[in-house]
């Protein structure tokens, strides 16, 4: 292996990187946007699991029953939909662009119907 002279060398992060193409500014706002949804919905479905284990214990009802805190499904779906919305979001750069804003599309229509589920149903 033969070693360039030293006046050719460039450093790694100077050269460029031929299979990245450029982001379009629009896809980064729509990324932006999706990952905010879906970190939200992770975040608000782990604190109404919380809120599940926690409600019995911590709140004494109405006097007749315990209280029970949201229901199952009301504490899942976040949580699964904001899991699957994060981890689509750390693959997403494998995906050429158009893919891109079909998975962040997505994201934010599933996060979406999740809120209007949870709380208009």
């Amino acid at each position: 292996m033969q070693v360039p002279p030293a006046g050719e060398v460039k450093p790694v992060a100077a050269q460029p990187d031929e299979r990245s193409p450029t982001v379009p500014a629009g896809l980064r706002i729509l990324e932006a946007v999706a990952g905010l949804l879906t970190a939200g919905l992770l975040l608000l479905g782990l604190v109404l699991l919380a809120s599940r284990a926690w409600a019995p214990s911590a709140l004494g009802g109405d006097g007749i029953a315990r209280a029970q805190g949201p229901a199952l499904d009301r504490a899942i779906v976040p949580t699964v939909l904001g899991v699957l919305g994060e981890a689509a979001r750390l693959f997403s750069k494998r995906l050429p662009v158009a893919g891109r804003y079909g998975l962040a599309g997505a994201a934010m229509v599933a996060a979406a119907s999740a809120l209007w589920w949870m709380w208009w149903r």
